[in-house]
This record gives C-alpha cells, sequence and structure tokens, in this order.
C-alpha cells in the first residue's frame, strides 16, 4: 500500500508539474512563432518547473530529509538528461510529422512526457531519493 500511495504522490505531483509545464510552453510557443525555438522554449519551460517540483518530490512524495545540495545535484543532472532527450525527440519528430508550425510540438509533447514519466520515477526512487537500507 505505501508503495501505491507514493506512486499515486508522484504522478500527482508529476501531473500538476506537467499541467504548468506544458500551459507556459504553449503559451511560449504562440508567443515566439518560429520552429527553431522549439527547443530552447522547452528548456525554458522544464527549467522554470523544477525547483517547486524537486520540493514537492523530496517533502511529500518520497519525504527525505537527506542532505539537500546531494539530493539537489543528482535531481538536476538526471532532470537535465530526462529534459535533453525530451526536446531532441519533440524536435526530431516534429520534423517527420507535420500538424502544423505550432500543433506539431504541442501535440508530440504529449505521448514523449508521457514516456519519460516512468524513466524520471525509477530514477527518483532508486537513485536520487534512494532508501537508506
Amino acid at each position: 500500500m505505501k508503495r501505491f500511495l507514493q506512486i499515486l504522490k508522484f504522478s500527482l505531483s508529476s501531473f500538476v508539474a506537467w499541467v504548468l509545464e506544458f500551459l507556459l510552453y504553449d503559451l511560449l510557443i504562440l508567443i515566439w512563432v518560429d520552429d527553431t525555438a522549439v527547443r530552447a522554449l522547452y528548456y525554458i519551460a522544464r527549467i522554470i518547473v523544477l525547483v517547486p517540483t524537486f520540493i514537492i518530490n523530496r517533502q511529500l512524495v518520497f519525504s527525505k530529509n537527506e542532505k539537500v545540495v546531494k539530493a539537489a545535484i543528482k535531481f538536476f543532472v538526471s532532470q537535465l538528461v530526462i529534459m535533453i532527450v525530451a526536446a531532441e525527440s519533440i524536435h526530431y519528430i516534429s520534423e517527420w510529422v507535420d500538424f502544423g508550425e505550432v500543433i506539431t510540438p504541442i501535440v508530440i509533447r504529449v505521448p514523449v512526457d508521457f514516456a519519460l514519466f516512468a524513466a524520471s520515477y525509477v530514477l527518483q526512487k532508486l537513485w536520487i531519493f534512494k532508501e537508506k537500507k
């Protein structure tokens, strides 16, 4: 039951962060309609949401009071890797599929982020906020 509750809290935390980030990304795309900016706008939106996501996951999802700096470095490194994979995936898939200049990156982002959600949970559970035995 504890694991299920943790996954539920992580899902809720991730969903709230994803919605905020997605709305910010959409707003930035609408303001700056330029195919060359898709990756940069994705990075900007992700970076803005990372700090509150770390705090929520550390305090509420994984309930860890370990060294903040060590956990933060691990978190930001893992999220940087996930962010690069996601941004590059969105960029390259957007080049192959075309639903329109603004719509394509937004539509493609949903399945890309969903796929990386699981990777993020595993990294946070097993590496960043690892339970001590």
